[in-house]
């Protein structure tokens, strides 16, 4: 199996070359086309510093930005007295929840967006979910917690439902230093493995001006192959490395057009995902942006996946990259 594996990667050469065209940064098309953002808000401080770190991302043309605050239905019958509580305390959440949406809708004052706030009740997650399709969103953003392990790892958490149910780009904000302060420089960290997917987070983060805002790193993991033998066989991997560095070299240089500070980086681990949340901590990074696949059942329950680990793995912001309807 391993020599399968490593005669697919080698049997074609051209492959890479065939697959790996120059994403189109400089398409003016890609700016003057409005980026429809929805932004989840439940007037958390979580919230607040997503709505603050997507009010100074250096977006380049218009944003038409839905601000979504979702309340959670009652479903309590009573007494005339227990019925006239419930009605107070809903109406008192929509007003929080509107108080909420406006607070995040001023941020964006004097910029080139469009804003409108929305209400609904429901289930946070699906409604979420729901609105985005509904608007045909390209991007869903939404904070979460981030300094703990465990929270991270809660499977029930609404970031966790929507960045594993959405069928566009989720970008999940996790509080670190950069979020609200528009002379931080932002450093991004690109997985790259030249697969579709990885063209399309490249191509879709050319909507964005990152031109003298950002520095950015491509990194590109070789998963080691394992042996269970004694000795351990041993594997020229130099023609993969050459490989890999040949594909990625197309969209390093794209990269270019976002920003003049790109830097590529080859990594070789066992395990993927983890090769990226320890590379995005050891260098400090404050957005971590990589592909997903289509959202089929199997993807849905399949928690293994790069994506998924490094979602619940890392602890700065994630920006997980989907083609709408997928």
């Amino acid at each position: 199996m391993v020599f399968s594996r490593i005669q697919l990667l080698l049997g074609n050469m051209d492959f890479w070359h065939e697959h790996c065209q120059l994403p189109a940064l400089a398409n003016p098309s890609l700016k003057e086309t409005a980026v429809k953002i929805l932004l989840a808000t439940d007037g958390s401080r979580f919230a607040n510093g997503a709505a603050a770190f997507l009010a100074h991302l250096p977006h380049a043309g218009k944003i038409d930005l839905v601000v979504l605050a979702v309340t959670e239905p009652v479903h309590l019958h009573g007494s005339d007295v227990v019925m006239d509580w419930i009605k107070k305390n809903q109406e008192a959440e929509r007003g929080r929840a509107e108080e909420a949406c406006q607070s995040a809708a001023a941020m964006f004052e004097g910029a080139n967006v469009s804003v409108e706030c929305r209400i609904v009740v429901g289930h946070a997650g699906r409604q979420i979910v729901a609105t985005a399709k509904e608007l045909g969103a390209d991007l869903i953003v939404v904070g979460a917690e981030g300094h703990s392990v465990v929270a991270r790892m809660l499977l029930g958490s609404v970031s966790d439902f929507v960045a594993t149910h959405a069928d566009c780009s989720v970008l999940v904000v996790r509080p670190n230093k950069s979020a609200g302060e528009p002379s931080k420089e932002l450093h991004l960290c690109i997985a790259h493995d030249a697969s579709d997917s990885a063209k399309r987070t490249i191509t879709q983060l050319g909507a964005f001006d990152w031109q003298h805002h950002s520095s950015i790193d491509v990194v590109s993991v070789i998963s080691l192959p394992f042996t269970y033998m004694d000795p351990p066989m041993e594997f020229d991997l130099e023609p993969i490395r050459t490989a890999t560095e040949q594909a990625v070299q197309f969209s390093t240089e794209s990269l270019r057009a976002l920003t003049d500070d790109v830097t590529y980086h080859l990594v070789e681990a066992n395990h993927v995902g983890d090769a990226i949340v320890r590379f995005a901590k050891q260098h400090n990074c404050d957005v971590v942006a990589l592909g997903s696949t289509g959202l089929g059942l199997i993807n849905h329950l399949l928690l293994g996946s790069v994506a998924n680990y490094v979602l619940r793995h890392a602890d700065c912001s994630i920006w997980i990259t989907r083609e709408r309807g997928q």
